[in-house]
């Protein structure tokens, strides 16, 4: 079963999909791994080297949730970090691992304390996009012929918050038109921008959204890194002590609310990049109880 077919069967049994972030660990040992699998997420995005820190590739710590802990996954591709015949051999060898859904980011930049890491960035994310459909018909970038065809579901990230919003809105259609099959958003605590997001592309191209998107929300920390869209009336809840869990139930209660039912959901991040997964867990739960 594929992804989209796997989403639209949990959809019907639950009425919601979940994915949840998941940053790969920084050595080798297991002791983190139960909180990730007890999490109850329908899919684990592994993230590539979040923060610029050297922690395990996404796709040999996707495998190894996916065949030791019989987790669903995505994992993430950047376009920062490799060049074209390093990218597509780890397609490759993701392919042979069985890992066929991929979500594809330009990376974030390196900060001034970073300068000694160079940025690549052989691909744009639209031409990354591209390049993995002609994997899937068995062909790499130099225009050879591959041995067998690959077969990834490809994801692609969309941000709300965008000014000019019509700028995202034509870059979201270029990689429709190249061959996006699903949307991640980054997170974004307004469904006002959301609703204009869908109307405004209704406008631009006659017709409604005709991809599945996931909808960021990231629970929030007091102390640590909180990323997106975070309106004024927000941050004054945070101020006024209202939990992290009330402040994101009641946004993700809004969402499904509207019918956005695909749901990406981002753990609380402290300091040094450690992660609350058991927020994520009870979130999910109580959701799902409701």
């Amino acid at each position: 079963m594929g992804f989209i077919q796997e989403i639209e069967e949990i959809e019907k049994k639950f009425g919601n999909v979940f994915i949840t972030d998941i940053s790969p660990p920084k050595g080798i040992n297991n002791l983190g791994y139960e909180s990730i699998i007890n999490i109850n997420s329908d899919f684990l995005l592994i993230i590539d080297s979040p923060g610029g820190s050297v922690r395990s590739a996404p796709i040999p710590f996707a495998y190894k949730l996916s065949y030791e802990e019989n987790q669903n996954v995505i994992f993430t591709l950047n376009c920062r970090d490799m060049n074209k015949l390093a990218i597509q051999s780890n397609l490759l060898g993701a392919q042979l691992l069985n890992l066929h859904n991929v979500f594809i980011v330009n990376g974030d930049d390196f900060t001034k304390q970073k300068q000694s890491v160079k940025t690549v960035n052989d691909y744009t994310t639209t031409s990354l996009i591209s390049d993995i459909v002609d994997l899937n018909s068995g062909i790499d970038f130099q225009q050879g012929k591959l041995e067998s065809i690959t077969t990834f579901t490809v994801g692609s990230a969309i941000d709300f918050s965008k000014v000019p919003q019509i700028n995202e809105i034509k870059l979201v259609r270029k990689k429709i038109t190249n061959g996006t099959d699903f949307f991640i958003s980054q997170p974004c605590y307004d469904t006002s921008l959301i609703l204009d997001f869908h109307k405004a592309y209704y406008s631009q191209y006659g017709h409604t959204f005709e991809k599945p998107i996931f909808y960021g929300v990231q629970m929030l920390s007091k102390n640590g890194k909180n990323w997106g869209f975070i309106p004024q009336d927000v941050e004054n809840e945070m101020k006024s002590n209202v939990s992290s869990m009330e402040i994101a139930l009641k946004f993700v209660q809004e969402l499904l609310s509207l019918g956005f039912n695909n749901i990406y959901l981002v753990p609380p991040i402290e300091n040094g990049g450690v992660r609350d997964y058991g927020m994520a867990k009870l979130l999910i739960k109580k959701i799902r109880s409701m």
